[in-house]
């Protein structure tokens, strides 16, 4: 058996619709045809050339990836640069392309509630609202609470135990308990003042910039920057969970990357 690529992102929208993503954002089919026949699925934080080289081993009809393959407007697709040679190769072994990145990060479904939820933080409300859908009010983020304070380096272990990373940068004052959480995924330095402005007693989020920490330090506000690679490889955990028992259904193998690692290294 097998599902058609229309009805596996059916089985996505429900958790994600289009409709959530940011107006900048370029998220759904993006390569491949609706009525081809899926039998294998990758899912994946980014597409690189080692993730196409690793579909094409693996026989992948259809990658899901949270970073769009095809994010601005393009004029053409050529061997010259790294994009088109990966458009030409994806399309070549008729591998189709699906992103789910401002929408599934929107989602109550998504990466920020996932992660909350994996700290155990109750009460969960979101950071920044976006847009209302259906009645109901979506945005980025999410903010939480422990069941009781706990110190920085209690967070920090933790953290990296559920991230499964070995650095963690930080800015702003460390020594206050910490009970108030608030979440961002990925690169969420916009919202930290969003986060202030809630009483959070910190931030967690990816991409610090010096004079965004700086400005922290400056707010005697703690952010964590728990990179924007490990914040968001959660990604893959969510929908394979997702899909799992629809793919079983079906005989549809889910399968992510055995090597990915961030691109960012430390000496």
């Amino acid at each position: 058996m097998s599902a058609l690529c229309k009805d596996i992102i059916v089985q996505l929208e429900k958790i994600a619709p289009v409709s959530l993503s940011m107006n900048w954002d370029n998220v759904g089919l993006q390569l491949g045809r609706l009525d081809k026949n899926i039998d294998k699925i990758l899912v994946t934080l980014d597409i690189t050339k080692e993730i196409i080289d690793m579909a094409i081993h693996e026989d992948i009809d259809f990658i899901i990836s949270h970073h769009p393959l095809i994010f601005k407007g393009i004029k053409s697709v050529t061997a010259d640069d790294y994009l088109g040679r990966n458009i030409q190769q994806l399309i070549k072994n008729d591998i189709s392309v699906y992103a789910m990145h401002t929408n599934i990060d929107i989602s109550k479904h998504g990466l920020a509630t996932k992660l909350a939820e994996r700290l155990e933080l109750k009460h969960l409300t979101i950071l920044e609202e976006t847009k209302e859908e259906n009645g109901v009010m979506q945005g980025v983020g999410r903010i939480g609470e422990f069941q009781k304070p706990i110190s920085f380096e209690t967070l920090v272990t933790t953290l990296k135990n559920i991230l499964k990373c070995d650095t963690i940068r930080y800015s702003g004052n460390k020594n206050k308990l910490i009970r108030k959480v608030a979440i961002c995924p990925g690169s969420g330095m916009d919202f930290m003042k969003k986060a202030y402005s809630k009483n959070a007693d910190v931030y967690i989020t990816g991409d610090l910039k010096y004079h965004q920490a700086l400005e922290a330090k400056e707010m005697d506000f703690l952010v964590i920057d728990a990179e924007h690679y490990y914040t968001e490889k959660i990604f893959e955990e969510i929908i394979q969970e997702y899909l799992e028992g629809y793919a079983h259904q079906r005989r549809i193998e889910i399968i992510c990357p055995y090597f990915e690692e961030s691109p960012i290294k430390y000496i």
